[in-house]
């Protein structure tokens, strides 16, 4: 489903990484990559009787989670694929940017690219014990405009 997905940390010459290449080795397969699109808008109860005065609602910041593998055929190799990772998606200290990161994602059979500004809100990246060369990561953020945008035009993307 998906071809590519890279990850760029925040600035003005950012450093990206790919994630879940599918030319070369294999360093960070991804087995979840979803997406939710909340809407916002409280419902209003009728004072005199039952039921909802109907709303707006409008589509809030949109939670991106993503699960997957370190990998390395050597520890020296995981510990330098592991490092690279977390440099990129982790923020950087006294970063005055108004967000982390941004994700860029391809995907089969469709020539766009789609991409995304994000907040780290959640990172779990333990170390698996008797296995030297592997340990799973999961990510999760936030990007506050809601919708992915196509990097051609920077129009909203419905996918």
């Amino acid at each position: 489903m998906f071809t590519e997905i890279k990850i760029f940390e925040a600035g003005p010459a950012p450093a990206s990484i790919v994630i879940n290449e599918l030319t070369g080795t294999l360093k960070y397969p991804v087995s979840e990559f979803t997406w939710t699109d909340p809407t916002r808008g409280d419902d209003l109860p009728k004072m005199q009787e039952a039921g909802m005065h109907d709303r707006y609602k409008n589509i809030d910041s949109m939670g991106i989670t993503m699960v997957g593998d370190i990998l390395g055929s050597t520890t020296t190799e995981y510990w330098t694929n592991r490092k690279a990772l977390l440099a990129i998606v982790i923020p950087k200290p006294g970063s005055l940017f108004r967000y982390h990161g941004t994700i860029e994602i391809k995907l089969d059979g469709d020539s766009e690219t789609y991409w995304c500004n994000v907040d780290l809100e959640d990172r779990d990246t333990p170390l698996e014990a008797f296995y030297p060369t592997v340990s799973p990561f999961q990510f999760q953020w936030t990007n506050n405009f809601g919708y992915w945008r196509k990097l051609s035009d920077n129009t909203v993307a419905y996918i």
